[in-house]
């Protein structure tokens, strides 16, 4: 094909390459994208795409995935006419800012002008040929996608809802590639690895040539490093280890309370709801190893958070009202205390001070005492509903992801669901979910009445050594 120096050309030229590149997806990247740096997993999966119906990858992080589903976006074009592609992920963000930045990116500085209209999340060279990328949160869009030459990519594919799977098989494509780090030991891509019907690729973060050699042979890529760091870091054992770098699903508990999926989801979602809605959770702790965990919660957004340790109740509460005034300026929010224990002493001193506060009795007899064994029970069963509907963000720090993962329920003699005590996750070695406590609090108390707040005092409070306040929620 004639060097035009990047000019546009015409749908023609693209089409002349189809009969050269269509068995040959490496040869397709070298020559028209520029690519000379795919590694061995990467042409695996090409060459998988080319030879099977339906492929399905579980992969650590940093392998080039992106980079990969970019370059089959761009072979399946050029390869097939007339042809369609559909890319989706969970989120709008994860669509256009990742997977169809990397294209975008791609067929610009190809080595061979490529041709058509490109957009945002479209590249499009006529109504029977061209791809599309959307998030799955509306059914809608995979209406009307047919093709002889269809290719589906299910990116993201952990967190990718299990009726879009249905959607996709119904739109009979020639090819469906669903690839992603396996958060989710349950679900319809944890599924697709217990299918004889899929073709099952795994990728570990070990695998890059640069985890294999010790050498930054492709930048971006794992490196050995990194994958030893993360060893260490968490041990062989953790579940964050398995999926982030071994590109293995974790081994999730039957009762397990709130899924890996879930969690992360919350993490790299920010919801753009603005809620009046001001609730800080106070957890405080009551062992040495234990934090106390303050969050600030609008009923959508955790806003803010600090973790303590080794911190008198004094101190807590200092705590509370020098990041109410000063950090956040939320004077007018409604504080809500684990009031079981030494908590009691926390409650009493903001009380004193005048601001509205709602002691929380984990152990006390729950609003629908049918099917909650205790308060704790219902709050943090609230809690796992907004992460499983994705009404909730979080920080994305891995200290709130190793904490909401570890709940697990029971059932009490009454058939009545319960918390997993943390006494009880302390005797198998699992440390205490603070500030899972602390969240499960906040959210607990944005759906409570707000307390009429008195005037606070402007003279410095003295704390009096008097016995803990007890109350009901």
């Amino acid at each position: 094909m004639p060097n035009q120096n990047k000019k546009q050309i015409d749908s023609k030229a693209v089409l002349a390459l189809q009969k050269r590149f269509k068995g040959n997806p490496v040869y397709f990247a070298k020559q028209v994208l520029g690519i000379d740096s795919l590694w061995s997993k990467q042409i695996e999966i090409l060459e998988a795409i080319r030879d099977y119906s339906k492929v399905t990858v579980r992969s650590g992080h940093s392998i080039g995935k992106t980079y990969l589903a970019a370059v089959a976006v761009e072979w399946w074009l050029a390869s097939n006419y007339p042809s369609k592609v559909i890319t989706t992920a969970p989120t709008n963000n994860q669509v256009e800012k990742v997977l169809w930045r990397e294209i975008r990116t791609m067929h610009k500085k190809a080595k061979r002008p490529l041709g058509g209209k490109l957009l945002s999340t479209e590249l499009r060279y006529n109504d029977e040929w061209h791809a599309l990328g959307f998030s799955t949160d509306v059914m809608d869009n995979f209406q009307g996608f047919k093709s002889p030459n269809l290719l589906v990519i299910l990116d993201e594919a952990s967190g990718v809802d299990p009726k879009i799977y249905e959607a996709v098989e119904g739109l009979r494509p020639k090819c469906i590639l669903c690839i992603g780090n396996p958060l989710n030991p349950v679900g319809a891509f944890a599924d697709t690895f217990k299918s004889n019907r899929w073709h099952q690729k795994s990728v570990s973060s070990w695998d890059t040539p640069n985890a294999r050699t010790g050498q930054n042979i492709v930048p971006g890529l794992a490196t050995r490093e990194w994958c030893q760091e993360m060893l260490e870091k968490w041990g062989a054992d953790d579940p964050r280890y398995h999926y982030r770098v071994l590109g293995q699903f974790p081994t999730q508990s039957e009762f397990q309370l709130i899924s890996f999926a879930d969690v992360e989801q919350a993490m790299n979602t920010p919801i753009n709801i603005i809620n009046e809605r001001k609730v800080i959770g106070v957890d405080v702790a009551r062992f040495g190893d234990d934090r106390s965990v303050i969050v600030f919660f609008d009923g959508i957004n955790v806003r803010k958070h600090r973790t303590l340790n080794g911190k008198s109740t004094v101190e807590i509460v200092g705590n509370v009202v020098e990041m109410m005034r000063n950090e956040w300026g939320w004077n007018n929010a409604t504080i809500c205390v684990d009031d079981t224990g030494v908590g009691g002493g926390v409650t009493d001193m903001l009380k004193e001070q005048g601001y509205a506060v709602i002691p929380i009795i984990a152990g006390s007899k729950a609003n629908d005492a049918v099917k909650y064994y205790n308060v704790r029970a219902e709050m943090f069963f609230m809690l796992a509903e907004k992460f499983k509907t994705g009404q909730i963000s979080i920080p994305n720090d891995q200290d709130w992801l190793a904490d909401l993962v570890k709940l697990e329920y029971e059932f009490a003699p009454r058939g009545q669901l319960k918390i997993t005590s943390k006494k009880d996750m302390k005797a198998k070695g699992i440390a205490s979910t603070d500030i899972a406590d602390a969240l499960a609090i906040a959210n607990y108390g944005s759906t409570k009445k707000v307390v009429t707040r008195q005037k606070v005092k402007k003279h410095r409070y003295v704390p009096l050594l008097s016995r803990p306040y007890v109350s009901k929620v």
